[in-house]
C-alpha cells in the first residue's frame, strides 16, 4: 500500500537529511554566540549583585566597575544579536527547504513553486552533507507506520510524527527558558529592593539587562507560538484520522499539500531547539512519540 518506511532510507534521501542537519546546525551555531554574550552579561550581573571580585579582569576594568561593564555588555549583546539575525534566518530557511525536498520526494507530493521558487542546488546539498557528523538518519519517520496502510494515511501519520516531536521538545525547552527568566527577574527585583539605594540605581542595574530579557522573552514567545500552531495542526490531522477510522475516507492530495505548506512555514521560524538539548531528551521523546502513533494505528485495527 505504501513504501514510505523503506523509501526514506534510500541514499539520496539520507543525503538530504544530512544536508538539512548541517544547515540547521549552522543556524544553531549563531545561538552559541548569543549564549556567550548572555554568559558575559550574567557574570557581570552576578559580580554586581553578589559583590564578586573580578580578579581575572585587568585592573583598569575592575576600576571601571561591574555595573558599567554590565551596561557595555548589554549593548554588545544587542549589537551581536542584530548582526547575526539575518545569517541565522538564511541558514534556517535553507534547512527548511532541504527538509521540504526530502518530504516531497518521500511523499510524492508536487513542489509548491509559489512558496519556494527554487530548490537548493545539488552542489550545495553534497557540500553540506559531507560536513555532517556520523549520525544515523535511517528511519526518520516511525517504523510503526506499516506498509499495509494507504499512502495518504501513511503521510498523515508522518505529519503526526513530526508534530509529536515538535510539541514535546519545544514544551520542555520552553519550561527551562521560563524558569531561567523567572529566577533572573526575581534576583533583579530582590536586589533592587534590598541592595540598591535609589530608584535610579535599580534602573541602572536593570537597563543593561533588557537585551537579555528581550532575548529570553522573544524565544519563549516563538516556542509557544510554535507549540500552539502544532497543536492546531494536530487537531486537524486527528479529525482526518478519525474520519478514516470510521469510514475509510482518506484526505486528498490537495489537502496533504496544504498541510505540507504549513510545516514548511513552521520550519522557517526562529523556534529552534539546541542540538545538545534535543539529543539529551531524544530517547524519552522517541518513546512517547512511538506510543502516540501506536495508539492511533491501533484504532484502525479495531474498526
Amino acid at each position: 500500500m505504501n513504501n514510505i518506511i523503506t523509501k526514506q532510507n534510500e541514499p539520496k534521501l539520507i543525503r538530504l537529511l544530512q544536508a538539512q542537519h548541517v544547515a540547521y546546525s549552522d543556524a544553531k551555531t549563531y545561538y552559541w554566540i548569543d549564549a556567550l554574550s548572555v554568559l558575559l552579561v550574567l557574570i557581570a550581573f552576578c559580580a554586581q549583585v553578589f559583590g564578586w571580585k573580578c580578579k581575572i579582569l585587568p585592573k583598569c576594568l575592575c576600576e571601571f566597575g561591574c555595573k558599567n561593564i554590565l551596561a557595555v555588555l548589554g549593548v554588545v549583546l544587542w549589537m551581536v544579536t542584530q548582526w547575526i539575525s539575518e545569517w541565522r534566518a538564511d541558514a534556517i530557511k535553507k534547512g527548511a527547504i532541504i527538509q521540504e525536498m526530502f518530504d516531497v520526494a518521500l511523499f510524492e507530493l508536487s513542489w509548491n513553486e509559489i512558496k519556494i521558487p527554487q530548490k537548493i542546488l545539488m552542489d550545495d546539498i553534497v557540500s553540506l552533507s559531507t560536513r555532517c557528523p556520523k549520525i544515523n538518519f535511517s528511519n526518520w519517520y516511525s517504523t510503526e507506520i506499516s506498509a499495509d496502510l494507504p499512502y495518504n494515511i501513511a503521510i498523515l501519520l508522518c505529519f503526526r510524527n513530526n508534530i509529536a516531536w515538535g510539541i514535546k521538545d519545544n514544551e520542555k525547552y520552553t519550561r527551562i527558558l521560563s524558569a531561567f527568566l523567572f529566577i533572573f527577574v526575581l534576583i533583579l527585583l530582590i536586589d533592587g529592593i534590598f541592595n540598591q539605594k535609589s530608584f535610579s540605581g535599580t534602573l541602572l542595574l536593570i537597563a543593561p539587562c533588557i537585551s537579555l530579557l528581550r532575548y529570553c522573552i522573544d524565544a519563549i514567545k516563538n516556542h509557544r507560538a510554535f507549540i500552539k500552531k502544532h497543536k492546531d495542526l494536530a487537531a486537524v490531522i486527528q479529525k482526518w484520522l478519525d474520519k478514516y477510522a470510521k469510514s475509510t475516507v482518506e484526505p486528498s492530495v490537495y489537502e496533504l499539500r496544504q498541510l505540507q505548506d504549513e510545516f514548511f512555514i513552521q520550519r522557517t521560524t526562529m523556534a529552534k531547539i539546541p542540538d545538545w538539548f534535543h539529543y539529551m531528551h531524544k530517547q524519552e521523546t522517541n518513546v512517547s512519540v512511538e506510543k502516540v502513533l501506536k495508539n492511533i494505528i491501533d484504532t484502525f485495527k479495531k474498526t
